[in-house]
């Protein structure tokens, strides 16, 4: 399993969806845990 601390206040789209694409393709499964802050592309992450 893999495990995704997230603290953000958001950023860009592109790049956003494709940490969200790979977290859908990489073998292990992910587990996303918030540590602070998820806002906007953070919360769509999360």
């Amino acid at each position: 399993d893999l495990y995704l601390f997230i603290n953000s206040p958001g950023g860009w789209v592109i790049p956003g969806i494709a940490i969200y694409d790979a977290m859908q393709i990489v073998p292990p499964d992910v587990h996303t845990i918030c540590m602070g802050l998820a806002a906007s592309m953070g919360s769509f992450i999360l």
